[in-house]
């Protein structure tokens, strides 16, 4: 199994013969050769072994950037300051893991809303975005349900949004179905 991003070729990897029959998750592994793995606080200080911080990886693999999006590459490509590797450039991944005691990194999902359907990265405020731009929409919340009982009714979504949608997002996958029902929304403007 090995772990990587568009932004940084395959930073980790772990032998799965090595892994519990029943273990609840697959660990990403360890650094392979010419990559090395950070997982820091918020404040941008090392975790311990076993908390939880964001995955920053650093080595040969870490890209140049964002072609033409240079806001985008300086929030998620930068210089890390330890005193163990002082200036290293390192890519920011945006994904949550931790040590494990035996040195393997775990993921544990996003620190963001971003998710993958069929492969694909989906950014829902990218989503969300789009949707109010059209004058049909008075606000939208995009997100992935991976269990709609609660939620109402699943429609098929209006052709027309699709269809603004597709062009919007360059032609991205989209689920043709959209809730009809407004959103509520809690204090504070929290949906």
């Amino acid at each position: 199994n090995t772990y990587g991003t568009s932004e940084i070729w395959d930073a980790t990897a772990f032998d799965t013969r090595h892994l519990a029959p029943l273990a609840a998750r697959v660990p990403i592994g360890r650094p392979i050769a010419n990559a090395r793995v950070y997982i820091l606080a918020a404040a941008g200080e090392p975790v311990p072994t076993g908390v939880p911080g964001e995955l920053q990886g650093a080595g040969l693999g870490v890209g140049a950037g964002y072609r033409g999006r240079p806001e985008l590459t300086a929030e998620k490509f930068g210089g890390l300051h330890l005193p163990e590797a002082p200036a290293e450039r390192v890519y920011r991944t945006g994904d949550r893991a931790r040590f494990l005691p035996d040195g393997t990194v775990e993921c544990l999902g996003r620190l963001d809303a971003q998710f993958k359907l069929r492969g694909q990265r989906i950014e829902p405020a990218e989503i969300e975005q789009a949707l109010a731009r059209h004058p049909a929409v008075a606000a939208a919340v995009a997100g992935a349900l991976v269990d709609c009982r609660d939620f109402g009714t699943l429609e098929p979504a209006h052709d027309v949004l699709v269809r603004v949608l597709a062009r919007l997002l360059r032609g991205a996958h989209l689920v043709g179905h959209a809730h009809r029902n407004a959103v509520g929304h809690r204090r504070g403007g929290r949906v």
